[in-house]
C-alpha cells in the first residue's frame, strides 16, 4: 500500500489534498497530521481575502506568481463552485497623494464618496474584483471533496520526529509511529520545528510573522460583503455571517501575544476616516495567526525525496495556495 503523509491541515495541506484526489493520484492512503493545540492553523485566524491588490504582470517573479495564482484560484471557483468563497470588491485607498500608491492603482479616484463608502475628507480609492473566503467552510469543503475519492486518515497529533528510511517513520508527541512513502510538510510557520531535515535550505531564512486583528460577531453593515484597505489598515465585512473584521497588525515574532495598542490605533485611524456606525472596540475579539515569511517573500517548494517542504506564502495564502499545490502535485507525479 502506497502512503502519503501531509503534515499540516490548513489551506495549503487541504488544497494539496484536493489536487491529488482531483487528478486521481496513485496513493492508497493519505495520513493528514493536524495539531490545533500546539500549532493553531493560521488559515482559521485570517481575514482570508484573495485579491491582487493592484499587482500586474512583468514587474517581478513574485508578482507574476501571485497573478498566476489568483487566475488559477478564479478558475477553481468557476469550475468547482466551492462552499465558503464569495465574490466581492477589494477597495484600496490612500489619504495622501502617494506616488507609490498611484503607480500601483493608476485608476484611483479622489473622492469623498465611493460606492457604499463615505469619507470625512478626500481620499484616493480604487476597486478590483476579489474573493472573500470563510475559512472553516472552505477548508471543510476541500476535505470532504477529497474524502469522496481517497482514503484519508486524520491524526490530531503534533509530529515530533521524521526519519527517512526505506519507508519514512513519523513519530508523534504521543510516541506513536506511522510510516509513509512520501511526506509533505505544509505547516506554515511551524515548519521551523523540522529545520534539521533541511539544514542547508532557505528554510533557515524563513521566520514566523504574527498577524492580529479584531473580530466582531453579529454586526450588520449593509447587504454587501467588502474588503477595504486604507493606508495599510484593513476593514472586512462578511455579510453572509455578519462578521466585521478590523486589522491587521504585523510583527516579526514567534509568540501569540497580540499588540493591542497597535490594534487600537488601527481601529481609531479607520474610524476617523470612514463614516460608519462602528462597533465599540471592546466588543471585538482579538485573533492571532502566524504566517511564514520566506526570503524575499517568495514561496518555496523544496524536494529532498521522499520529503517535500512547501511554504512561505506569507500574506498570499488564499491567493497562492491553489496554484503552488498544483505545482507540487506535478512534482510528486514526476517523482513517483
Amino acid at each position: 500500500m502506497t502512503t502519503l503523509a501531509i503534515i499540516g491541515s490548513g489551506i495549503v495541506g487541504r488544497s494539496l489534498l484536493f489536487h491529488l484526489t482531483k487528478e486521481n493520484f496513485p496513493f492508497d492512503e493519505i495520513l493528514l497530521f493536524d495539531s490545533p493545540e500546539f500549532t493553531p492553523s493560521c488559515s482559521l485566524n485570517s481575514t482570508a481575502i484573495a485579491a491582487l491588490r493592484g499587482i500586474t504582470s512583468g514587474h517581478s517573479p513574485l508578482g507574476d506568481l501571485i497573478l498566476n495564482g489568483f487566475q488559477s484560484f478564479c478558475r477553481h471557483i468557476e469550475q468547482d463552485s466551492p462552499e465558503g468563497v464569495y465574490p466581492i470588491f477589494q477597495y484600496s485607498a490612500h489619504t495622501k497623494d502617494s506616488e507609490v500608491f498611484l503607480k500601483r492603482y493608476p485608476d484611483a479616484q479622489m473622492v469623498t464618496s465611493f460606492d457604499e463608502f463615505n469619507f470625512f475628507e478626500n481620499i484616493y480609492i480604487s476597486r478590483e474584483k476579489a474573493f472573500m473566503v470563510k475559512p472553516p467552510l472552505y477548508l471543510d469543503w476541500l476535505l470532504k471533496k477529497s474524502e469522496t475519492k481517497m482514503k484519508i486518515k486524520k491524526i490530531n497529533q503534533f509530529v515530533t520526529k521524521v526519519t527517512p528510511k526505506s519507508e519514512v517513520e513519523i513519530q508523534t508527541v504521543h510516541g506513536e509511529i506511522y510510516k509513509a512513502h512520501k511526506v509533505v510538510f505544509a505547516a506554515g510557520a511551524a515548519s521551523r520545528f523540522w529545520l534539521s531535515l533541511f539544514p542547508e535550505s532557505l528554510l533557515k531564512t524563513s521566520k514566523p510573522v504574527q498577524g492580529a486583528y479584531l473580530e466582531f460577531k453579529n454586526f450588520f453593515c449593509g447587504d454587501k460583503s467588502f474588503s477595504l484597505t486604507l493606508d495599510g489598515a484593513n476593514v472586512v465585512y462578511r455579510h453572509e455571517t455578519k462578521e466585521f473584521l478590523i486589522g491587521s497588525s504585523s510583527q516579526d515574532v514567534g509568540h501569540f501575544l497580540a499588540p493591542e495598542n497597535e490594534l487600537r490605533e488601527i481601529y481609531s485611524t479607520l474610524r476617523k476616516n470612514v463614516q460608519f456606525e462602528w462597533p465599540h472596540y471592546d466588543q471585538g475579539q482579538i485573533l492571532v495567526g502566524h504566517r511564514e515569511k520566506a526570503k524575499k517573500r517568495e514561496p518555496y517548494i523544496i524536494n529532498k525525496n521522499p520529503l517535500y517542504f512547501l511554504g512561505g506564502l506569507y500574506k498570499n495564502g488564499f491567493t497562492l495556495s491553489y496554484k503552488i499545490t498544483e505545482m507540487l502535485t506535478h512534482q510528486l507525479r514526476e517523482n513517483s
